[in-house]
């Protein structure tokens, strides 16, 4: 039976016990205190109804100081907001939980013990044959003629080497490496293997946030935060960043475009691109290795069953066991994890209550009212069931106080 019901129940028995034992108020003693505690009892328990019913509604239709939860909407919202972000989702506080994590050692064990090794590698598999299903090989050798009609047996293999990076970092190379970049990423954002990679950790995450505290769990449940909307939110914002590298001014732009450049200008790039050179430099035309070059590749690339990937899925295990072996791997892993994630929660936490807000603005008063009393109002009941009993134990007790002096000054 609903804590309700029982209060309901105990305040219908109260005034049941008042009317009838009323009879036997001027019988005795023991009639007098039974009829005292029973009338007590309904006095205790009308007036705690009605403080219960006051915070929800209007009892009785009174409006006076009554429905308090609707009357102080907005202070409460207020409160709420500002409880969530600021003080138990702030990102001090978030981060505090995130540190005590050893995120390195949670990567070891996912890979371990929930056969993410496979699944890691299955979206690395994905990613890399999207990636050479769209290359254009052709287009790709033809880029590569004018420098080589420059004079491939005169121009010294470092000032060509030198010239093809300078093309690579060029303008158009630039938009052609954002516009792949950027189709690449949202077919990999719609990729169901992708998706459930997301959603999987997104789970675990949040298991660890609100692991002992059931005030970050009451928080994420109001707002109707579940892992499937935090992924939504995710693709969202990762789609809009995608989406901004069509702007070569944007964040996101300028910022793919420092790494590519830091790419291109790192020594072991500019080496192998100098020893590809040196076994091109005997060619005597573009011509006769242009053709045959755009098919050899476009067949390894984009092969059904390219070999490559072997070697490729060989050296992500190599480095996955040396990441698993290594602590100064690791270390270095959860030091860049947080970090990032720090940032990213600094740069963002002012959506975190926008977000809670709105939420909250889509409550209407009723359903706001349902929401708070389906959890406290069981609780709550209690106060009834309280009331109808201690105020039958101290009516019977006033009585018998009374009852004594009356006889001892008689």
């Amino acid at each position: 039976m609903r804590k309700r019901y029982k209060a309901s129940l105990a305040l219908g028995i109260s005034l049941l016990g008042a009317g009838f034992s009323y009879p036997y108020a001027s019988a005795g003693f023991l009639g007098g205190m039974v009829h005292n505690g029973f009338l007590a009892a309904s006095i205790g328990g009308l007036a705690d109804w009605f403080a219960v019913t006051a915070l929800f509604r209007k009892p009785l239709g009174i409006s006076y100081r009554t429905q308090i939860l609707t009357r102080n909407r907005e202070r409460i919202m207020n409160a709420i907001v500002e409880f969530a972000s600021e003080d138990l989702l702030s990102v001090k506080n978030i981060m505090k939980v995130v540190k005590t994590q050893d995120t390195a050692r949670m990567l070891v064990d996912y890979l371990r013990l929930r056969d993410g090794r496979q699944k890691l590698l299955e979206v690395l598999d994905h990613v890399l044959l999207s990636s050479a299903r769209q290359m254009d090989c052709e287009r790709l050798i033809q880029r590569l003629r004018p420098i080589l009609k420059a004079g491939m047996a005169e121009l010294p293999v470092p000032q060509l080497a030198a010239r093809l990076a300078e093309l690579l970092a060029s303008s158009e190379s630039k938009g052609d490496l954002r516009a792949a970049v950027q189709k690449l990423g949202l077919e990999l954002l719609e990729a169901e293997t992708v998706q459930q990679f997301l959603l999987e950790n997104i789970s675990q995450l949040r298991k660890k946030y609100e692991a002992g505290s059931a005030g970050r769990a009451f928080v994420l449940g109001l707002i109707d935060l579940s892992d499937e909307k935090i992924l939504q939110m995710l693709c969202r914002r990762c789609g809009d960043w995608l989406d901004s590298l069509s702007d070569p001014e944007s964040a996101a732009a300028v910022m793919l475009e420092e790494h590519w450049m830091a790419l291109l200008q790192s020594a072991a790039v500019q080496e192998r691109i100098a020893v590809w050179l040196q076994g091109l430099a005997a060619a005597s035309s573009p011509m006769e290795w242009e053709q045959p070059l755009s098919r050899w590749l476009s067949g390894k690339l984009q092969a059904a069953e390219p070999g490559w990937l072997s070697l490729v899925n060989a050296l992500a295990e190599k480095k996955l066991n040396e990441f698993s072996r290594s602590e100064e791997l690791q270390q270095r892993y959860d030091h860049f994890v947080k970090k990032i994630l720090e940032e990213r929660l600094q740069r963002h936490h002012p959506m975190l209550e926008q977000l809670i807000q709105q939420r909250l603005d889509e409550f209407t008063d009723e359903k706001l009212t349902e929401f708070v009393e389906s959890r406290i109002a069981d609780d709550l009941q209690m106060i009834r069931i309280n009331g109808s009993l201690v105020g039958s134990l101290v009516g019977m007790l006033l009585y018998a106080v009374v009852f004594c002096i009356e006889r001892v000054y008689a």
